[in-house]
């Protein structure tokens, strides 16, 4: 598709404010949104502050984080976690990971946590479920929770009863943490956490098999 200069001075400009780990990725001009459009493939991540779309490919796991420098709070979707407000105790939260996605890479998830941590955020603002704030130990508890549950993932996934052991498993360690924070309502907190817990596990296993396979 052939630009015209004012079209092409925006990707130009896009480009050129862009940060340098960046720069690579492919920023082209969509003439039906009238916007530049940076194109995200399998594995990449992309932060910007200009007024840029993003693209994936079809079928691409994406968790989209904004930053909102005026309030000092970062949008984080799922990347930052789970954490129900009905668990907490005082100023003490549980967080746990979400590895629902059928591109669940725990390498790349705690690589997203850091960067978006650089930012020294005042709160982040989760999807499932409000606004926390990112102490160091809650930092420390989502990323401990990331690597426990791909030590299951690798342990037990080719088990016969893979789903039934991991689901058990990481139940019981999500139960420790909450009790650890002083939350005793424990079969409150199981019913709670049943659905997530079927749901990381179908992730954990899924991941998985896709590495076997290759």
């Amino acid at each position: 598709m052939m630009l015209n200069r004012s079209t092409q001075n925006e990707v130009d400009e896009c480009l050129a404010s862009c940060l340098p780990e960046f720069s690579h990725i492919n920023h082209y001009w969509d003439r039906q949104r009238e916007m530049v459009i940076a194109k995200i493939l399998p594995g990449e991540f992309y932060m910007t502050t200009e007024h840029v779309a993003i693209a994936t490919t079809l079928g691409s796991c994406i968790s989209a984080c904004i930053w909102d420098e005026i309030t000092g709070s970062m949008f984080t979707g799922d990347t930052f976690g789970v954490s129900y407000r009905e668990f907490d105790k005082g100023n003490e939260v549980y967080i746990f990971p979400s590895t629902s996605p059928v591109q669940f890479d725990p390498e790349a998830l705690i690589q997203s946590i850091e960067k978006l941590i650089i930012y020294r955020p005042k709160r982040v603002c989760l999807t499932h479920f409000s606004a926390i704030d990112p102490t160091n130990k809650v930092v420390d508890q989502l990323i401990d929770g990331i690597h426990f549950v791909s030590r299951l993932a690798k342990e037990y996934a080719s088990h016969k009863e893979a789903e039934e052991i991991i689901e058990d498993e990481m139940m019981s360690y999500f139960l420790k943490g909450i009790k650890k924070i002083g939350n005793d309502d424990l079969e409150f907190c199981r019913d709670r956490l049943k659905l997530d817990v079927e749901i990381n596990t179908q992730g954990l296993i899924y991941w998985q098999q896709k590495i076997s396979s290759n």
